[in-house]
């Protein structure tokens, strides 16, 4: 028996007006931000953890950023990854119907996800710097 109904109204990303893609991620990590968040001190953050894993941001990273409050579906920009972090945005936000906590990482079909809070409060934060230092860690260094 084929379901016609829609079950789920799922709005669609506008391309090139929700989000902007920065990097190639040729090693399959894909990092999702929100643009209000995304400022000079966070991209050098951002650098700056990925120069710790010996990642480089342009070949190795491919990053989402989320231009405005409009939900994405990530499945249909990034068909593929095997890290997904998301600094700032919840799951919700990329089509996701799960709650992780913050700073757990969770295993799915796919790979790897990780939520933490933004760049900046991440920067702010010593605590919470030392906590995704151990997590990345642990995720791309001790493979």
């Amino acid at each position: 028996m084929a379901l016609n109904d829609k079950i789920f109204n799922i709005p669609e990303a506008v391309l090139g007006k929700d989000y902007t893609i920065v990097g190639e991620g040729k090693k399959g990590l894909v990092m999702v931000v929100s643009r209000q968040q995304y400022d000079e001190s966070a991209a050098n953050l951002l650098s700056n953890m990925m120069k710790a894993i010996q990642y480089d941001m342009q070949q190795d990273v491919l990053i989402v950023i989320q231009e405005n409050e409009n939900p994405l579906i990530l499945s249909h920009i990034i068909p593929s990854w095997s890290d997904l972090i998301l600094f700032g945005v919840t799951p919700a936000m990329i089509g996701f119907q799960i709650n992780p906590r913050l700073y757990h990482v969770v295993l799915m079909e796919k790979g790897q996800l990780l939520c933490a809070d933004n760049l900046q409060v991440l920067n702010a934060s010593l605590d919470k710097k030392k906590a995704i230092w151990t997590l990345f860690q642990n995720m791309f260094l001790k493979k």
